[in-house]
């Protein structure tokens, strides 16, 4: 098979997987009841965080703090609900940026909770529209999905950093919080690293649905190998439409994202897989008459 022959045989598998982008920096909405992103304010004493979307270009959403005290702050984002068949796979991904200050910038976090933490999660229906204060939601109670936490070394204890868990529905208001969901694995992710500067991080977090009752969970961040864990159980979650990110972040300090998207690829059907294959024998068969 020639050159010519390949590109049009990749071009066909190409096509026949179909992504879209539910969620980008790009699309990004502040607005209250029409937007899809918005803040949970910490409302620890002088502690005051902000979250700002930048357009044009190079789009950006940055969460600051400009009070004199430090504390954990979230923010999450809404997207057209997406349903994982066998094949399909929902990801995360996103670049971000943390000023000395952030916990992802400062050592100290290595005993915390964790560096930051990402979701995504089905809202159950109770979709949240509008900046919170305090630790969420009580619509957030019913929320369902997964949440991988990082910390910048392997300090600490499974469950609470360097996991991936899954998140019940269990009637907590908080989105981000550790307690009530559970490790899926005991395997710990591997840590951040420690940076004595600013430190930018490129990750993301795959969901892919390989059977009818399992769910392939893959993490990877920066340099590291990327890391799989099989949720494996009676009833899989399957529906997405929300994420979600949180960090510690001290005073005077911010973190920026310049990428952060959602994507949802669909397998490939099973008629465009045969179309696939009777094109691959239509390609060879025309090269073996020309030669």
């Amino acid at each position: 098979m020639n050159w010519k022959a390949a590109a049009a045989l990749a071009l066909m598998v190409s096509s026949a997987t179909q992504a879209a982008v539910v969620y980008s920096l790009a699309t990004t909405n502040r607005t209250a009841t029409t937007g899809n992103t918005f803040l949970v304010q910490n409302t620890n004493t002088n502690f005051s965080t902000s979250l700002s979307a930048t357009g044009g270009a190079t789009p950006s959403l940055t969460l600051a703090n400009s009070g004199t005290n430090s504390g954990f702050v979230y923010f999450f984002g809404n997207f057209s609900q997406q349903t994982l068949n066998v094949g399909d796979s929902l990801k995360i991904d996103y670049t971000l940026t943390g000023s000395s200050g952030s916990a992802i910038y400062n050592a100290n976090s290595a005993t915390s909770d964790g560096s930051f933490r990402v979701s995504l999660y089905n809202s159950s229906g109770t979709k949240v529209t509008s900046d919170q204060t305090g630790t969420g939601n009580s619509n957030f109670a019913d929320d369902v999905g997964y949440m991988a936490l990082y910390r910048t070394t392997s300090t600490g204890t499974n469950g609470t950093g360097n996991v991936i868990s899954q998140r019940p529905s269990s009637g907590q208001s908080n989105l981000i919080t550790t307690s009530g969901p559970t490790a899926v694995s005991s395997t710990l992710l591997t840590p951040l690293g420690y940076s004595s500067s600013a430190l930018t991080v490129t990750g993301s977090l795959t969901l892919t649905r390989d059977t009818a009752n399992s769910l392939v969970l893959t993490s990877k961040t920066g340099s590291n190998t990327a890391q799989s864990i099989t949720d494996s159980v009676s009833t899989v979650i399957n529906t997405f439409d929300e994420f979600a990110f949180t960090t510690n972040i001290g005073a005077s300090s911010n973190v920026q994202f310049s990428q952060l998207n959602v994507t949802y690829t669909a397998a490939p059907e099973p008629a465009c897989l045969a179309g696939i294959g009777l094109g691959a024998i239509s390609l060879l068969s025309r090269r073996r008459r020309r030669v």
